[in-house]
């Protein structure tokens, strides 16, 4: 099975906090950007504080897919 380095914006709302850990599950490179915490840990992945109206961090290395979940 191929392995990619996933980027989840909104990484603590509903819809991210269960696909990060499931993507991390799956064996994944999870890297989550949000501006809270997610609920509980995301097992296999990373947390990054971010808010959706700022440029992306420019250290996210190469990315394979970005799951644009963040609301406005």
């Amino acid at each position: 099975m191929t392995s990619y380095r996933v980027v989840v914006t909104g990484s603590s709302g509903f819809l991210g906090r269960h696909l990060g850990p499931l993507l991390a599950a799956r064996g994944h490179s999870v890297i989550g950007l949000d501006v809270a915490r997610p609920l509980g840990s995301m097992a296999g992945g990373e947390h990054r504080d971010w808010n959706a109206i700022e440029a992306p961090p420019d250290d996210l290395g190469q990315v394979d897919a970005v799951l644009m979940l963040a609301q406005s």
